[in-house]
């Protein structure tokens, strides 16, 4: 990890001054030759700015300029790039300077000045480059190391709300085995053998982030079989899916929580009721679209022993997290009939 962080933060950089030194090799005249002399002759002014551009981003911009501490930058580069100049003033003299160097006559003060002006700007322009880079890249890493938190703080939410999912589907289901066992013994076992079979796909077939939308829509099947056995004659369930699921994957346990509300609000003992459960593929078999109705018969917050909502509410927060923007959830009710659509872009 460390070291792909480097290559990311420090590859630009040798890529961009590996070609600033190879630059005297592809624009040497026709006739000229490159000796080692001219080669570092030309190499250092490159050379003076990358001391002053290193000494910014690696030491003067964390300890002065990002501690607000701005006339303590200043007075450093001014000295810094000072003490470079006259180096770089000293290195040509010593070194590079022609044998009649001497000999020839001081140029004028307009003329030095001019010089000198233009290689500080040269300086200042380096500086403010090296404050440039520094700040993107600190800006680059800070919404890097953003982002990773926000993705392991989401993660950890899906978790949790799942967590929430899994006692609550438990709760409702074993609600309705309650209600059969001093009515119907022997159904009450065979839900209870069903039953294990759903927490055994809640337990361990859903610990990725998705699963195969034919697992997804098998566990619903069972999970509609499982409520049927209690339901009266008065009761009509009817249930389409897609044969073949295009091999898509989908978030777990995403469609249970709106069965079950149509079962939880769905049923009268006293008067005909029913459920309609459609799930169906669309947009060239990229997406999911399920819409359930069923009669409306809402349960009495005194009355009700299947839990508080917390389904419906854990849906809609984990459709934010995993499809924001790619999915619609809408409910209606007219005519004694409660419809709910929710449609998923999978890909």
């Amino acid at each position: 990890m460390r070291i792909n962080t480097f290559i990311s933060d420090y590859g630009v950089h040798v890529i961009l001054w590996l070609v600033i030194f190879v630059m005297p090799f592809f624009f040497t005249g026709v006739g000229h030759e490159i000796t080692f002399e001219s080669y570092m002759q030309t190499i250092v002014p490159p050379l003076s700015f990358m001391a002053v551009f290193y000494l910014n981003y690696l030491f003067f911009i964390d300890r002065f300029l990002y501690r607000q501490k701005t006339l303590r930058f200043v007075l450093v580069n001014i000295v810094s790039v000072a003490l470079i100049m006259y180096l770089v003033h000293v290195i040509f003299k010593n070194f590079f300077a022609p044998p009649d160097f001497g000999m020839r006559p001081e140029p004028d003060f307009a003329h030095m000045l001019r010089f000198r002006l233009g290689n500080v700007m040269i300086y200042l322009l380096v500086v403010c480059a090296s404050v440039a880079v520094r700040m993107t890249a600190t800006w680059y890493n800070t919404e890097r190391e953003r982002q990773i938190i926000e993705k392991d703080k989401a993660e950890a939410e899906l978790m949790n709300l799942k967590s929430q999912l899994n006692p609550h589907f438990l709760f409702n289901t074993l609600n309705n085995i309650y209600v059969l066992i001093d009515t119907d013994s022997e159904k009450a076992r065979e839900a209870l053998y069903s039953l294990s079979g759903l927490l055994r796909y809640v337990l361990y077939g859903t610990g990725s982030g998705t699963v195969p939308l034919k697992n997804e829509l098998d566990f619903v099947s069972k999970y509609v079989e499982l409520m049927k056995i209690r339901l009266s004659d008065s009761m009509r369930v009817r249930v389409s899916m897609p044969e073949n699921d295009a091999g898509l994957m989908i978030a777990p346990l995403i469609f249970i929580s709106l069965v079950e509300n149509a079962f939880k609000h769905g049923i009268s003992n006293d008067s005909d009721s029913f459920v309609d459960v459609d799930i169906s593929l669309f947009n060239n078999d990229t997406g999911v679209k399920c819409v359930i109705s069923n009669s409306n018969y809402p349960k009495s917050p005194v009355g009700d022993r299947s839990g508080s909502g917390i389904g419906l509410e854990n849906l809609k927060r984990r459709l934010d997290l995993i499809y924001p923007d790619r999915y619609i959830y809408e409910t209606s009710v007219s005519d004694g009939v409660y419809s709910v659509q929710l449609v998923i872009n999978l890909m």
